[in-house]
Order: C-alpha cells, then structure tokens, then sequence
C-alpha cells in the first residue's frame, strides 16, 4: 500500500511537470504522424531505492529544464522537415519504419514489467500513448531494477538505431531520385557544370537544409524556353542547345547573361519572342558587322523598338500588337543578313507579315515556316535561297508569297491551288523552276498577281488560268513553254499586264472573236518569241483596236502576215508600237497611225512595208523613237517630220527613199541619233543641221548627197560619230570640220573631193580614224601628218587617191600605228622599219613603189597582195558602219 501511494504521488509530481496526459493523447491522435509533433517525447523509468529516486545516469541521453527528476526525455529530430521534397515515397517509409519501431519498444518494455507481475498499462489504465512510454515500478528489489535498467538500456538503444536506419533509408532514396533526374534532364542542361547542386558523399545530412537547392540562370532559363517551344508548336531547341556554334545558344547566353536584368520579369510569349530575335540576329551575321543597320538590336530595352526596313503602311496591322508587344511583322528587307533562315521563327505565333527580301540568305526554306498559321505575308525574293518549295506553305492564309530571284529548283507544288481563298500574290520568278505551270493555279479565285518569268517551265499555258478572273498581271517571259495560247486569255476583265515573251508558242494570237469587254484593262502585251525557234503567225486581228487602255504592243519576231489594221488607230493611250523582224508583214502604214498623240516608241524593224511614210506622222507630237529601217518605204521624207519636237532617234536605214535632207530638221534640237544610211537621197545637207544641238551621231553614208559639206556642222560640239563617205560630196573641205576634235572618226571616203589633202588634218591627231580613201586627192602627204605622233590607235586610210610624192619623213614618227593603207596611190620610197611591227593584213602597200626588208615575201605572191586587199576593204566597211 505504501509503495501504491508513493507510486502515485510520483506520477502526480510528474504531471505537475508536464502537460496533461489526456491532452497529449488528444494531440497526438490530432497529429498526422509521430514526427510533426513539436513537444518532446518522454520515456520515464522510476526505482524506489531506498527510499529515494534513484535516475539511472546510462538513461540519461537528453535533459530538459521541463523533465521532472527521474524522467528520460527523448526528443524527435525533425526526420519529417530533414527529407521535406522527398517525396511521399520517402513519408511512406518513415512512418512505417516509426510505428513498426515502437511497436517493438512497446513489446519489449511490456514483458519486461510482467516478468515481476506487474503492468503499466494495468497501472494507467491502457496503453501509453504515441511516442510516449511511462516505465512504472511499484514494488521493485535490485533484480528487478538490474532488469528493468537492461530493458531501458536495449529499448533507448533501439531508440537510437531508429533514427539512423530513416536517415540511411532517405540518403538511399534521394540518390536514387538524384539518378532518375539526372537521366531526364536534356543533355545540354547536363552539360553545364553549375545545373545542379553538388553534395559530398562523405557528408550525411542531418536535418533541415539551411539553404534551398539551386539551378544556374542559364539552365532555368533554357528549360523555360525548351518547355515554351515544346508546348507551342511541338518542337525541341535540345540539340540547338547543345551546339555552342549555334545562333540558338548564342541568344541563350545573351539572354542569361546581359540581357537577364530586363528579361526576368516579361511574359512567358515576350521572353520567347525576344530568343527568337536573338537567334535571327546571331544566324545571320548581326554580330559580325554583316546588317547595314542594327539599330536598338539586343540593348536592354523593348524589342518593339528594334530597328525594322519596314516602311510600307498597313494600316489594319501594327509592327507590334498593342496589347501583348508581341511582333506582328518582322521586317529586315535590305539590310545586308547572311545565314539562314532560323527555325525558331515559327515561335513568333502572332506574325502575320515576314519580310527578308533582297539580302544574302542561304540554304532552303524552312519546312517549320509551313506551321506558321498567323502568316499572311511572306516575302523571301531577292537571296540565295535553294532547294525545292516546300507544298505545305500552300496551306497558310498568306496573301502575298514572294519566292522570285532566288535558286529554287524543281516543279511548281500543285497544292499551290489551296491558296484558293487567300492568295493575291504570287512572285515564283528568277528561279530555276521547271515542270508545267499547274492547272490547279486556276484554283486561286482571288489571284491577282502571278509572275513565272525567267524559269524553265515547259508545257503550255493551261486554259484553267482563266478560271482567275481577277488577274491583274500574267507574267511567263523566258521560259520554254509551246503550243497556242488558251482563247481563254481574251476572257479576262481585270488583266492589265500579259508578258509572254521568248516562249515558243504557235499558232494566232487569241483575240479573234473577242467582244469589247474582252481585255479592256490590258496595258501592257509582250509576245515576242525566243529566237529561232516556233512563232506566231497568222494576221494582226483587228479585235486589238478594242484594246483602248494598251500603252505597250511587243510582237516582235513573229511570221505575221497582212497589213496593220487601221483599227490600230482606236489606241489612243499606246505609248510603244514594235514589230520587229515580222518578214510576211507589208502594205502601208495606216494614216490613222497619226491618231496616237501619246505614242513615243513606233518601231518596225525590217519588216516588208511599202508607200511612203504618211504625212499625217506629224501628229505623233510626242515621239521619242522612230524607227523603220530594212523595208521598202519609198518617196520623201515629209518635211512634217520637223513636228516632231521630242524625236531623239530617227532610223530610216536601207530603204528606198528619195528626195533631199529637209530644212525643217533644224527644229528637231532634241535629235541624238540620225540614221539615213542606205537610201537615194540627193541635194545638199542644209545648213539648218547645225541647229541640231544634241546630234551626236550622224549617219548619211552611202546616199547621193552631193555639193560641199556646210561649215555649220562644225557647230555641233556634241557630235562622237560622224560618217559621210559613199556619197557624192565636193571640194573644198570646209577647215571648221578639222576643228572637231570629240569626233572619233573623219569618214569622207568614197566622195568627188580633189585637191590636196589639207594641212589642217593635223589638227584631227586625236582622232582614232581618218578615212578619206577612194577619192581624187593629188599632191604628197603633207608633214602635219606628224602630229599624230602621240596617237597609239590610228588607223589611216590613204588609198585609191591620186597622191604623188615619197613618204615624208614624218611618217617615221607614227609608232602607234594600227592601220595604213597607201595602195592604189603613186606615192613611191622606202617605208619606215618601224611599220614591220604591224601585222602584213593591216600595212597596205603597192610593191612595185615600196622596199621594206621584213616584208619582201608578201609582194611575192599576187593572191596574197590581192586577199590583204579584200580584207582591208572588208575592214574599212565594218569601221564604217559600226
């Protein structure tokens, strides 16, 4: 009884100490698990000896000031806090390690108390609670405290171990973690030495990390964007990453390193825009010096404000959107990038316009440009871009799609055809195309704008192109494409530009049949064939005078037939008229020709027209060009001609034209180009020529002018060109001409000019060619010749006069001698060593007259002397008449 009582006065002591029991075991029952509770747990072993408290000292492992005398407080180490991140895994087995522990704690202190008839749990009334144990002993003799005391020493020992065991168990489980992130982390983050935090192995942590784990900037930041571009459009920057030579990893670095303190704090789209930026501008030579302009690019400051080529205003779309600064057009046209075109630009998910025309961009189009579905606008004409087009950009909403000037191969993609609600635009131009032009092109309902030109398309036109019924410009020049051209091509409303030129196509031009409304907008027709190979043939329809807004007819080297169609007279708005070469094309040119007040170019070339030029020419007040030479006109030129205050060229070579030169010329100042070669003209060159202030080239050869040359032409100081031979002009030579110094050539030959040769010649040394050969000339050569001692390309033509005399001395000067021909004349002597420099074709002598050593086997033979002629002869005309 008395050990009873004092028993219970102890464990009233120790609740006078402690918080109450029954509110431990509330809380405990509350708590999630042994290890959250923040009061300590306490096991108390109690011997009566002597009369005392005797507190075994090997119990005593962890003191409190709160811990009755006696006690034996253990307290939890936070293992919950120390593996806080572990993972449930990690929760799961400590708490199945803590209550298989105590469960085994419980057991061995409870056979310790029955071996001497006593329980604490019959003492308590039921079991302690969580965490808690109360050693009790009531009656206890020193076997029994020996026994207890072993009890506690093996329950605190394995107390002990407990703790250990979870500590190794969680140092198990996160290696094992550490490994399966490591395996999945991308190999570029693994690669960084600074992507994860290093622990030494020797080290074995033993509560709550101080500091949290942390990962470099570079790596959280690449793992953003690879995340970001794996979400949007599903593609990997890993192996991007992974290259240090990329423009990918450049940005990345910029991004992480200078660029992290304006960055940090942008949107997930911002931040990816602003990679993508970087990247063209490392991919294509920014950072090299390359751009022409790199204003703002890759300062710390909005990337809206980076400098764009981009000048054309769109009204309905802004450089950047107003309300997310996401791009909306990235324009860097003309501004000198090389490289290719990087992948990350389809990471731009709202750009609707892309313009890298006109710079030094290799390699091929990207295929990622295929999945850029905001796109409206693609404009990658005028670099170096090769390969194929890739057939899925025809699935974008664009609206213009520039590819021309490039080095594209292959066919045109049929699915070109599913731009058939979008497309407007279609520049396929200066490639190396090939194939037929696809039908599915008729597809397009909305196309506008389709230029082929300068590829190697073949086949024929297909007729579904008429299916376009807003084509505006049809453009498939220098291509190898045959066969007629579709009757379709009549039925467009809104054409206002056909380019045909240098195919092969056959057959007539598709306009008959055509009514009023039939091409109404065309300005612009060009059907002019390759050269040697198929043409058009049949005759001018006169449906081309419905045509009333044509301001440019090309229909040159074609086997057309008949004669111009008056009909020709209804275009009012035509500004150039060409039929070059059309060989079958005759009769007189309409005089409703003069109905053309806006014409500037009238040309037919070589072609069988005949009658004379009609006077009513005069009303083309505004041609430029007039051009009819190798037909057969015949008559006079109309003194109407002189209207023509705006001519700069006048081209009546190789016809049949007679009459004189006429004085009403002298209006035409703006004259540069006269071109009368090969007709009967006769009388005098008027005196009115030397008001033709801008002449400067004239061509009079081989005509029937006769009487003196006027002095007046000496005024025209803006004349290069001048030939005048093969005519039946007469002395005296005026001396003003000698004065003419820019003349390259003084061509009197084949003439009726006697006397002798002026001294005044001297004053022509810098001239390349004097020709005055093939006239009546007497006397000797005289000594002025020498000036043109300084002169390295002369070529002089002296013979087939009546010139006498031996050589002056002089001559011996002219070491920059190209040509001399002196045969035909009766100029006798030796000729200077100097001139055995000269090859034998371009030193033309009479042997009977001449000695020169170095050339004595050349007056051997007769066929010889007589071919060196025939050359010489030949040469001259080609002189003359280039």
């Amino acid at each position: 009884t008395a050990t009873v009582s004092q028993q219970e006065t102890s464990t009233q002591d120790v609740a006078a100490t402690e918080p109450s029991t029954s509110s431990t075991r509330e809380t405990k029952k509350d708590a999630p698990d042994m290890w959250d509770s923040a009061a300590p747990t306490y096991v108390s072993a109690e011997s009566d000896i002597e009369g005392g408290h005797v507190n075994p000292p090997e119990l005593h492992r962890e003191s409190s000031d709160q811990v009755a005398p006696g006690a034996i407080a253990v307290r939890g180490v936070g293992y919950a806090e120390a593996t806080n991140g572990a993972g449930d895994e990690i929760d799961s087995l400590v708490d199945s390690a803590t209550v298989q522990s105590e469960r085994q704690l419980d057991h061995g202190i409870a056979s310790g108390s029955n071996s001497n008839g006593n329980s604490s749990n019959g003492a308590t009334g039921g079991s302690p609670p969580e965490g808690e144990h109360l050693i009790q002993a009531t009656a206890v003799d020193d076997k029994t405290v020996q026994e207890a005391e072993a009890v506690s020493e093996k329950t605190i020992l394995k107390r002990r171990m407990i703790p250990a065991g979870i500590v190794i168990v969680c140092i198990i489980i996160i290696v094992v973690l550490s490994v399966k992130l490591t395996q999945n982390t991308p190999n570029s983050v693994r690669g960084v030495t600074s992507s994860f935090p290093t622990m030494d192995p020797s080290v074995i942590p033993t509560g709550v990390p101080t500091v949290s784990p942390s990962i470099s900037p570079t790596v959280a930041l690449q793992a953003t964007l690879e995340v970001l571009a794996q979400d949007i459009h599903n593609i990997s920057l890993a192996q991007a990453f992974d290259d240090e030579t990329s423009p990918e990893y450049a940005a990345l670095q910029w991004m992480a390193g200078d660029d992290s303190s304006y960055n940090s704090n942008l949107s997930t789209n911002r931040l990816l825009q602003r990679f993508v930026l970087a990247t063209v501008y490392f991919g294509s030579g920014g950072d090299t010096g390359f751009w022409t302009k790199t204003d703002g690019w890759l300062d710390q400051t909005d990337e809206c404000t980076w400098y764009t080529s981009h000048e054309e205003d769109f009204a309905e779309i802004t450089f950047c959107d107003e309300d997310t600064s996401e791009y909306q057009i990235l324009d860097l046209s003309r501004n000198g990038l090389e490289g290719t075109i990087a992948k990350v630009i389809l990471l731009l998910t709202k750009l609707r316009i892309l313009n890298f025309s006109k710079n030094n961009i290799v390699g091929t189009i990207p295929t990622e440009i295929t999945q850029m579905s905001t796109l409206e606008r693609l404009e990658l004409d005028g670099n170096a871009l090769t390969g194929t087009i890739p057939p899925k950009v025809a699935e974008l909403p664009i609206y213009f799609l520039y590819l021309n000037d490039n080095k594209l191969e292959g066919a045109i993609p049929t699915e070109i055809g599913l731009l058939e609600t979008s497309g407007r635009r279609l520049h396929l131009n200066g490639n190396a195309l090939n194939g037929p032009i696809p039908s599915e092109l008729g597809q397009i309902s909305l196309l506008t704008d389709l230029k082929l030109s300068n590829n190697f398309l073949s086949g024929t036109v297909p007729s579904e192109i008429g299916q376009s019924r807003f084509l505006a410009n049809l453009e498939a020049s220098y291509n190898f494409l045959t066969g007629q051209l579709p009757t379709e091509i009549a039925s467009f409303r809104s054409l206002t530009n056909l380019d045909l030129e240098y195919n092969s196509f056959s057959g007539v031009l598709p306009l008959e049949g055509m009514d009023s409304n039939g091409l109404r907008e065309l300005t612009y027709l060009n059907i002019a064939p390759a050269y040697g190979g198929p043409t058009m043939t049949g005759s001018i329809p006169t449906e081309l005078g419905f045509l009333t807004k044509l301001e440019t007819f090309i229909g040159n080297y074609n086997m057309f037939s008949g004669s111009l169609p008056s009909e020709i007279g209804r275009l009012t708005n035509l500004e150039s008229f060409q039929l070059i070469f059309s060989y079958n094309l005759s009769g007189a040119i309409p005089t409703e020709f003069g109905l053309l007040k806006d014409l500037r170019e009238f040309i037919l070339l070589y072609n069988s027209h005949t009658s004379s030029i009609p006077t009513e020419i005069g009303g083309l007040t505004s041609l430029e060009i007039f051009e009819m030479s190798g037909n057969v006109f015949n008559g006079t030129m109309p003194s109407e001609m002189g209207l023509l205050t705006l001519l700069t060229g006048l081209y009546l070579k190789t016809n049949q034209l007679t009459g004189t030169f006429p004085t009403e010329f002298g209006r035409l100042e703006s004259m540069v180009f006269l071109e009368l070669r090969g007709n009967m003209l006769s009388g005098a060159i008027p005196s009115e020529i030397g008001l033709m202030k801008d002449l400067g080239s004239l061509f009079i050869t081989t005509n029937k002018f006769n009487s003196t040359i006027p002095s007046e032409i000496a005024s025209l100081d803006n004349l290069v060109t001048m030939r005048m031979g093969k005519n039946n002009f007469q002395s005296p030579i005026p001396t003003e001409i000698f004065s003419m110094t820019n003349v390259d050539g003084f061509f009197l030959d084949d003439n009726n000019f006697t006397g002798t040769i002026p001294t005044e010649i001297g004053l022509l040394a810098g001239t390349t060619f004097v020709f005055i050969q093939d006239n009546k000339f007497t006397g000797s050569i005289p000594s002025e010749i020498g000036k043109f001692e300084q002169n390295t390309k002369l070529s002089l033509s002296l013979h087939n006069n009546e010139l006498t005399g031996t050589l002056p001395s002089e001559m011996g000067l002219l070491t920059g001698m190209q040509y001399f021909a002196i045969h035909d004349t009766d100029l006798v002597g030796p000729i200077p060593d100097i001139y055995c420099s000269l090859e034998p074709q371009y030193f033309l002598f009479d042997c009977e007259n001449h000695t020169v050593e170095c050339w004595d086997d050349i007056c051997v033979d007769e066929e010889i002397s007589v071919a060196r002629k025939q050359f010489a002869k030949s040469m001259e005309f080609d002189l003359e008449n280039k």
